[in-house]
């Protein structure tokens, strides 16, 4: 009786679908309700929220940590690291459109207070230009990033990849209990703690790549342009030049 009984109860482990991770239950494109048994005196049917067959992989990714070794000095250096290099370089990012922005403003001023003269009046007034282009590249680098993963609906879709409970864009549309319970999940085990971090660098990095430094080195490139532009239309606009093209002409 004991080995049917095992039997039995090893069929129903082996043949039970994997249940659908607490955040997930409810949304059907990624769990399903399916039977797993009886329960009770009058034998009825229990059901659980399971993940769907095609979906299998979906709970391998959320567990892509799972082989790195837990307590390791070297890992938490490395993850320490990483987020001090990102906090430098994003503060070097703000240093950087902040000196734009004053020098881009300076030279607009004394650009303008100089368009009465005749001989300078074309170069500054496309260094003006450049200038006021560069200002507002500058000023677009520093704007914040509160961008976050939307569903049909336009809210918040928590269930995203690119979701981040530690990042404020993403937090900022939950309510306070929704956020917690997002960020106690987040600290269960140490590899989901990696993937929360990792999915933080990983945000941070690509919002420091392609929006602020694009837009500082848009910035530069504007001012410098404008400055050698100004620079070849004195140049080519000086008398001799005049002489040599009416030389030209003729």
């Amino acid at each position: 009786m004991f080995v049917v009984q095992s039997i039995i109860l090893m069929w129903i482990i082996l043949t039970n679908p994997e249940p659908c991770p607490k955040e997930y239950v409810g949304m059907t494109e990624y769990c399903e309700l399916t039977n797993v048994g009886f329960s009770g005196a009058y034998k009825n049917q229990r059901t659980q929220w399971s993940l769907k067959e095609d979906w299998l992989e979906f709970d391998k990714k959320i567990s892509i940590f799972d082989n790195v070794p837990e307590d390791r000095t070297a890992v938490d250096n490395i993850f320490r690291l990483n987020v001090t290099n990102q906090m430098r370089l994003n503060m070097m990012a703000d240093q950087k459109a902040n000196i734009m922005i004053t020098v881009s403003a300076i030279v607009f001023s004394v650009t303008v207070a100089e368009l009465d003269n005749p001989v300078m009046r074309y170069p500054l007034m496309f260094f003006a230009l450049c200038c006021i282009l560069s200002l507002l590249c500058a000023i677009v680098a520093i704007i914040p990033n509160t961008n976050y993963p939307k569903d049909s609906n336009g809210n918040l879709d928590k269930t995203s990849p690119q979701f981040d409970p530690l990042y404020f864009g993403h937090f900022s549309q939950m309510d306070i209990e929704d956020y917690k319970e997002h960020y106690a999940d987040s600290l269960m085990t140490d590899d989901k703690v990696y993937d929360t971090l990792a999915k933080e660098m990983y945000i941070s990095g690509k919002t420091l790549a392609l929006v602020k430094y694009r837009w500082i080195r848009w910035s530069y490139s504007a001012f410098l342009f404008g400055m050698f532009g100004a620079m070849m239309i004195f140049f080519f606009g000086l008398p001799i030049f005049s002489v040599i093209w009416n030389g030209i002409i003729r």
